[in-house]
Parts: C-alpha cells; sequence; structure tokens
C-alpha cells in the first residue's frame, strides 16, 4: 500500500497538469465568456479546496507540504525554500 506522502504526491501531480490545462485555457485568445470564465474559477477554487484537504491529509500522517494553492502550482512552486 502506498504511503500518504506518495498518493499526496501523485495527486498534486495530476491536479498540476489540470491547473495548467485550465490555466491556457483561461488566457487563451478567444473572446471572453462569461459563464466559462466563472467556471473555470469555480474549479480553480474548488481545486485549492482539494489541495487544502490534501494538506490535511499529509499532516496526519507525515509532514505537512506547506504553500500549496492552484496559483502556486501554476508558478511552480509547490515547495518553497524555508
Amino acid at each position: 500500500m502506498a504511503s500518504v506522502e506518495v498518493l499526496v504526491e501523485e495527486a498534486k501531480k495530476a491536479l498540476s497538469e489540470v491547473l495548467k490545462g485550465m490555466h491556457q485555457f483561461k488566457h487563451n485568445k478567444r473572446p471572453a465568456n462569461a459563464k466559462m470564465e466563472r467556471e473555470t474559477q469555480r474549479f480553480l477554487d474548488q481545486s485549492d479546496m482539494i489541495i487544502s484537504m490534501l494538506n490535511l491529509q499529509s499532516c496526519q500522517g507525515s509532514v505537512p507540504i506547506e504553500g500549496t494553492s492552484s496559483s502556486s502550482i501554476l508558478n511552480g512552486s509547490t515547495n518553497p525554500a524555508v
């Protein structure tokens, strides 16, 4: 059975790929669609909630993963230097 740390890292990688795709879609050159903008923002907000839950789970079984959010994943800084 995989450790909590491995599962959290796999979930973060998968979520990172989805977030990158959403970020590219949100900032493409097509005319803005208000409904799609709201849906994209809702998805990013839900992603932050999922990441927070993963961080909570990792705190219960191992070292916490601090400084992780959809914006930090998009910027490539999931574990900032202390």
